[in-house]
């Protein structure tokens, strides 16, 4: 247990190859970083405007940034913030790599949106009409499938990218 002082809501963790560990606090606009064993104010500001989901990646923090609506990578080297792509309205929630260099983004009013490495942006998965949540997202590359946690029905989701699959509990 890690106490961070001054926090106002923390939201969602990322780790790092090195073992570093990413928090973003939402209502602070800011993402702190844990390594061994200290707390520091990472990134904070416009930039970073209520940080959501973020996933340690290939020397960079990726974050969802609900104040303008973004995906942005954050390098862990020299905290340069650079933007990935728009999403638009939706409040960004989870964060996962697709397993094909791209991005799996959740939108919890109910859409699940692929980001191409080359940052071309489609939505997989709309659920906005049947009033389904989607909160965070896990992928499972090997089956091809996200693992979604709806907040509706204490119900989880499994859906193939690329098509619906069976799953669902």
């Amino acid at each position: 247990r890690t106490p961070i002082a001054g926090a106002g809501l923390l939201n969602d963790i990322a780790i790092a190859d090195n073992g570093d560990v990413y928090v973003s606090d939402s209502q602070a606009d800011r993402i702190y970083r844990v390594a061994g064993g200290q707390v520091e104010a990472w990134v904070s500001g416009l930039a970073i405007a209520s940080p959501n989901g973020v996933l340690a990646q290939r020397g960079r923090l990726v974050v969802g940034t609900n104040g303008d609506g973004c995906v942005k990578a954050v390098d862990l080297a020299s905290r340069q913030v650079a933007i990935i792509a728009n999403l638009g309205a939706g409040l960004i929630d989870g964060i996962a790599y697709d397993g094909a260099g791209g991005l799996l983004v959740s939108h919890h009013e109910g859409r699940l949106w692929q980001i191409a490495p080359d940052g071309v942006v489609r939505m997989v998965l709309d659920t906005t009409s049947i009033r389904m949540p989607i909160a965070d997202v896990a992928y499972v590359p090997s089956l091809g499938l996200a693992v979604i946690p709806t907040f509706t029905a204490g119900r989880v989701i499994g859906y193939r990218v690329g098509g619906v699959t069976s799953f669902i509990a």
